[in-house]
């Protein structure tokens, strides 16, 4: 790899989960040497500039293919006048049916980046007490500045009494409500937990304002152009947190479902995230649309929210549609930007 290349930092990372995940990579770049053109993604991800990008076609690569699909990177497909070529092409080995894939990460907002540094920030603090501590808790709002260092050194403080006297710790004001404990009152966090409809080992917020829907929409608008029409399509969107919790997905998809016109010919969008934590696995499915929460690595919460497209103009066969789903809701777990 060349100098400075991000990878570099995983390597020298001697923290078990990027093992974990080195070996991922090891893997995947292994599997994709099946794929057609896949020289390409290859140099995408061994140039440190395009690493991000060339990482994020990757994963979603690795998980869509765990049905059984054949792939293809970079296909040349003619959209209109013009040649395109779109990230990834499935094809389903016993139909042959075609499904063209768009990968694209979206820019946060400053907004989100901020909401984004006071979670990882808090729950990077409860992280390394996990060995011997479970937690739970909320982020009221978004702390920024001396505000969150405060917040930092509350739930510091709070985990240290609890480590050394294993009793339940409980911060609750106007920035923060989190309970911490040793093992042993694990039956006490749940019911602390369960009250305020959290969950144990998971940390939810800070709110914002659902901002980025807009955004996510917009993007995905934007990369129909480098589909066809005639053949089914999923516009795959990477961003930081436009959802957290199972009890924020019907808000997301209301705002998403009265926009969906703009989703145009393509069979759905899938929006996905990651960060640092631990949560609880599930799979919903809400009317058409998924919702998948699970924890890869040891460390990294994933979150992935398919949303079907009910203004679709193409028909997908109903045996390569349940292998698209089910990869969706079951596919191999990736790694992290």
């Amino acid at each position: 790899m060349r100098t400075g290349h991000p990878l570099i930092w995983m390597f020298a990372d001697l923290a078990p989960w990027t093992h974990q995940w080195l070996a991922w990579l090891a893997v995947a770049l292994e599997d994709i040497r099946m794929y057609k053109n896949h020289q390409n993604l290859v140099r995408r991800i061994k140039n440190p500039l395009l690493y991000p990008e060339g990482l994020s076609v990757l994963q979603v690569a690795h998980q869509l293919t765990s049905t059984g699909f054949h792939c293809s990177v970079e296909p040349s497909v003619q959209v209109g006048e013009r040649v395109r070529k779109p990230d990834l092409m499935l094809q389903d080995q016993e139909t042959g049916h075609r499904i063209y894939v768009e990968v694209t990460r979206l820019l946060t907002s400053e907004e989100a980046r901020e909401a984004d540094t006071c979670f990882r920030s808090i729950n990077y603090t409860l992280l390394r007490y996990s060995p011997w501590l479970k937690s739970s808790g909320r982020i009221h709002k978004i702390l920024n500045g001396g505000d969150l260092e405060r917040a930092i050194q509350l739930v510091t403080r709070s985990c240290e009494v609890a480590r050394a006297r294993g009793a339940l710790q409980e911060i609750s004001d106007l920035d923060l409500e989190i309970a911490v404990c040793g093992n042993q009152e694990a039956s006490k966090l749940a019911a602390w937990s369960q009250a305020r409809g959290l969950e144990v080992n998971a940390l939810q917020g800070p709110p914002y304002e659902f901002s980025d829907l807009g955004r996510v929409l917009r993007k995905a608008a934007e990369k129909q152009s480098q589909v066809p029409g005639d053949w089914p399509a999923l516009i795959v969107i990477w961003t930081a947190k436009v959802f957290l919790a199972s009890s924020q997905i019907e808000d997301v998809l209301a705002v998403l479902d009265r926009a969906q016109h703009l989703l145009g010919h393509v069979y759905g969008v899938l929006i996905l995230g990651e960060w640092l934590g631990v949560g609880k696995a599930e799979v919903k499915e809400l009317h058409d649309h998924v919702y998948v929460s699970n924890t890869r690595h040891g460390i990294l919460q994933g979150r992935a929210l398919f949303v079907s497209n009910k203004n679709r103009t193409v028909a997908i066969p109903p045996g390569t549609e349940k292998s698209l789903r089910a990869a969706i809701m079951g596919g191999r777990a990736g790694g992290t930007n």
